[in-house]
C-alpha cells in the first residue's frame, strides 16, 4: 500500500513539474508572438 502512494506521488510531482515548466514554455513562445502587448500574460 506504501509503495503505490509514493509511486503515485512521485508521478504527481513529475505531472506538476512538467507541466509548469511547459507552461513556461508556452508562455516565453507566446509574449514572443505577441509582440509589446503580452495580452496572454
Amino acid at each position: 500500500m506504501a509503495g503505490i502512494v509514493s509511486a503515485f506521488v512521485t508521478f504527481f510531482y513529475r505531472f506538476i513539474s512538467f507541466t509548469t515548466s511547459y507552461v513556461q514554455c508556452v508562455r516565453s513562445i507566446i509574449a514572443e508572438h505577441a509582440g509589446p502587448h503580452g495580452w496572454f500574460l
